[in-house]
Formats: structure tokens, sequence, C-alpha cells
């Protein structure tokens, strides 16, 4: 049997042939493709490697065959192809290590493989996630824009309507005031102070309900009715409850007009400026105005635009109260391409809030010329005219509203022998109250022809008197006996204005004559009023 030569450790297999003995080796391992642990693997990797090698054997004549060397877990094992022979080849440490760092650079290989597999299946995961999501958020704004097309055909028919009801709204409501009255003339009670109220000054003016004053005098009682009457205890919130709707005329583009008329210290300028911790109906108007026109809802559909002047009408000249003391001027009024009158060359301040407003009245205040009288060292012969332009402009329509709120808080109707006034002043005073009465009559009686040229003051506010305008005249008057000219002066003035129809009131005739009877029967028995 031949002997195979040793194989060289760490070196290629085999010798060099001799000529006509040249023979082909090859070792070959066992390849296993069982299933089996990692420390297998690796035992088997080494059995797996093949390797050709070269090599002649010259002594071992007439063999042909194909001897292959197998490398077991600790010996390699040679195969003749005619007669089979073995020799263990033993695996050295260097082969050992070798093939350790193979199995580690492939382990290592294998993790990162698999950290790869599992960052692309977390990958593909998220991606699935971001497409369900997509497909909801598709399918959303699908429902969305379907949403979209429906509610804008909805707010196409809801602006319709929307505009026809503000149509509508208007009509009504100053249909409602109409049928109030286009004139409506309040009365207010002031309450006597301590001071005033004594035995030889006892109180004389009645309120027996909502609609009537009675003053008490030496003949019995004299019955004066009036849209509302105020009694003593009515607060300025109370007046102001009453004056809303008027102000929201003003927005509609109607023009409104507030006269305070009475005797010099009856209230009317705390009726209409109030104080510090009372503040009275032109406050009031201004907080609501710009309550309605800084309205989210109306700031949607229309812009607003507010101006205002402030004037004062003394000895039939009209003065500029928002300019310097010393620059003050007659002020013509002059009509304009509509034939509406205006005072050419007054200012006209813009206001973005009713704090803005405050301070040009406060200015406008203070800059007023006072007349001297005996009364109070702050009562005056003039008339204080504040003018409050508004310009509403429909965002749908593009239709524009211009109306005005004018508020006047009027000289003392009082007479020359009690005030002490005397020449033009008074003079020109009482001609302008006595043509603004005329003015109101005749407008009240709807005659053909209203004498707005009287005076300057009814020249002025031909635009807020008749017409579409609404007018409120608030009567103050003095509950004491000593103020008794003065009252019964006043209370028959806006009596003059208006007459109250019976059935607006919230009782019967007989029940009204019933309440007298008994208001009198008490009063004659020296018994306080009940109301």
């Amino acid at each position: 049997m031949p002997i195979f030569p040793k194989v060289n450790e760490g070196k290629d297999l085999g010798v060099p042939a001799e000529p006509g003995h040249e023979k082909i080796w090859h070792i070959s391992s066992k390849i296993s493709h069982v299933d089996r642990p990692v420390s297998e693997v690796a035992r088997s990797t080494i059995a797996s490697k093949r390797t050709t090698v070269a090599r002649a054997f010259s002594r071992l004549g007439g063999f042909s065959g194909r001897p292959t060397l197998d490398i077991g877990e600790s010996t390699s094992t040679i195969w003749g192809d005619e007669t089979e022979h073995r020799v263990e080849v033993p695996i050295t440490d260097a082969e050992r290590l070798a093939w350790e760092h193979v199995r580690t650079q492939m382990n290592q290989k294998l993790r990162e493989k698999e950290e790869e597999v599992s960052k692309w299946r977390k990958l593909a995961k998220e991606l699935e996630c971001e497409l369900e999501e997509l497909k909801q958020k598709t399918l959303t704004e699908v429902q969305m824009e379907e949403e979209i097309r429906a509610l804008n055909e909805e707010n196409a028919i809801l602006v319709e309507h929307y505009l026809a009801e503000m149509v509508l709204r208007k009509k009504y409501l100053n249909m409602i005031q109409d049928l109030k009255g286009k004139i409506r003339v309040f009365c207010r009670i002031r309450p006597a102070v301590l001071t005033e109220v004594t035995r030889k000054n006892p109180i004389v003016v009645y309120t027996p309900d909502k609609h009537t004053a009675l003053v008490k005098v030496s003949r019995g009682l004299k019955v004066f009715q009036f849209d509302r009457v105020f009694g003593p205890n009515a607060t300025q919130e109370d007046l102001f409850e009453e004056t809303t709707n008027l102000v929201q005329s003003v927005i509609d583009g109607y023009n409104v007009c507030i006269f305070a008329y009475g005797a010099t210290g009856t209230g009317k300028t705390y009726t209409l400026a109030g104080d510090r911790e009372r503040p009275g109906l032109v406050f009031h108007c201004v907080d609501y105005l710009f309550e309605l026109l800084d309205d989210p809802l109306f700031r949607t559909k229309s812009y607003s635009d507010v101006s205002v002047s402030i004037m004062e009408m003394y000895d039939e000249k009209i003065l500029d109260l928002l300019v310097d003391y010393g620059t003050h001027e007659d002020l013509p009024i002059q009509p304009d391409n509509n034939g509406v009158m205006y005072v050419e060359g007054v200012v006209q301040k813009q206001t973005a809030c009713a704090a803005e407003l405050y301070e040009l009245y406060q200015r406008a205040w203070h800059n007023r010329r006072m007349a001297e009288t005996r009364l109070e060292h702050n009562s005056t012969r003039s008339h204080f005219i504040l003018s409050i332009m508004v310009m509403v402009t429909n965002k749908i329509t593009k239709t524009t509203y211009r109306g005005k709120l004018t508020v006047i808080d009027m000289a003392g109707s009082e007479r020359a022998t009690t005030t002490g006034s005397t020449g033009e002043s008074l003079k020109d005073t009482d001609q302008s109250l006595v043509a603004l009465g005329d003015v109101i009559t005749s407008l009240t009686l709807s005659q053909p022809t209203v004498p707005y040229e009287s005076s300057k003051l009814t020249k002025l506010m031909q635009d807020s008197l008749g017409g579409n305008a609404k007018t409120l005249m608030i009567i103050n008057v003095n509950e004491t006996e000593a103020k008794m000219p003065e009252t019964i002066n006043s209370l028959n003035y806006g009596s003059r204005l208006k007459t109250v129809d019976n059935q607006a009131n919230p009782t019967s005739n007989s029940e009204q004559v019933a309440k007298l009877k008994v208001l009198t029967e008490k009063l004659k028995k020296g018994e306080p009023d009940p109301c």
C-alpha cells in the first residue's frame, strides 16, 4: 500500500509533479446542510472550505484517481480512488483561530443584517401607519370638502334670509317706534333734597302710574299725561331702557334727537351727563352704540364709521366747542346738495371707541360759555348740542346707511323775573324755545307748513325733526311747591307737544279715574303719596 506524504501545517498540500506522473488532488470537506446550533456550524466551517492543490506523485505509478482530503473536526482524511488509504491530519491552532475569526465576523454580519431587517420592518410598519393615516386624512378631506360645499350652499341661503330678515327687522322696529309716536315726550321728576322739604315747601308733584304726573294746586289737582313718567326714585338705567331702540334706529340709518327741557336746577344736565357714580343718558347711549358696532356678528357683515361734533348756541350764534375758546366764531348754517342744513366749518372728530368720545365731550363741556344767573353759578342761557354721525356700510350689499344722534341740553326755561337774565340772551333763548315748541306742534298735527326758519335752533335741527326722524323730549321738573310755577310751565309745554292716547295706558279709563279719586282723598287728608 503506498504511503502518502504528510500535509504541511498551514501550507498548501502537494509536491512538484514528476514527468509522466502528474495527478490532481482535491481537498474537499463534507458539507452539511442540516440546521444545527451555532457551535456545530462553527465546527463544520473548516470542513466546508474547498482548496484545489496540484501535486505529482511519480512514485505512485499507474494511480490516476482523484484522492480527496477530508478535514474533520480535529483531523484530515485523504481518500484514494482504487485503494482506500486514511491519514489523519490534525487542525492547527492558527487554523482554528482563523476559522473562529471568520465565525465571529459572520455572526457580527448576521447581527447587523438582523438589526437592519428589524429597522426596515419597523420603517415598513411606520410607513403602513402613515399610509393608513393618509387614507383617513384623504377620506376626511373629501368629507370636509363635501361639508364645506354644503355649508356654502346653506350659508348663501342664510345670507339671503338674513338680508330679508334685516329689512323686516328695521321695518317692524321703526313701525313700533312710530306707533309709540315719532315725537315722544317723557317727564322726569327730580327728587327734592332734605333742605328743600319743609312745612312751607312741601312736595306737590306725584306719579300715580307710569304715564301720569299730578300737581297739587290750591284748587285741587292738575293732571298731565306723557308717554312715560319717571318718579323721584327712577334711576339713570330706568331712563336708558326706554331709549335703547332709538340707538338701534341710528345704526339703521335714522336721525334721532333727544332734548332735555326744564327750568334751571331741575336735573337736565344730570339726566343727560350724570356724574361719575351715575352716568347719564349720553354715556349710556354711547356705550350701547359702540357695543352694537363692535359686536362680532355685526362686524362680519358691516363696516362702521363714527364722528362727533359739539356746539353751543348762544345769542343765536353757533360756536364750535371742539376748538380753542379764543378762536370761537359764529358759524353759518348752510344747506348741502340735498337741501339738508349743516354748520359750515364745524370740526368733526373721528372716534373709534366710547372712551375717545367721552374725552371730546369733557373737553367741549369745559369750553362752554357760561351765562351768569342768580339761581346757579353753572346755569346757562345757551343750548349745548352734541351730534354723533354714524355711517354703516353693508359688506354684502355695499349699501351705506347714515344716521345721526343729536342730544341737546337746552337752556333753562325759567322766567326772566326768576333768573334775573336780561337783554338779548334772554330774548334769544325764549325765542328758540318758543320756536321749537311751534315746530314740534306742527309736526304732531301734521300741518303742511312747519316753521323751521323761526330760529337757528329749529333750522339746525330740521333733519332731526319730522320726516323719518325720531324725537324724544324729556321734561324735567322739581317736585316742591316753591318751584311750582316753573313746574306747571314745563308740564304745559310738554303737554302741548304730545297728547297720550288713553288706549296705550295699561289700565282702563274707569280704573284710572278710580285711582285718581283715591289719591285725591289721601292728599286732602295730608297723607303721603303711596307711589
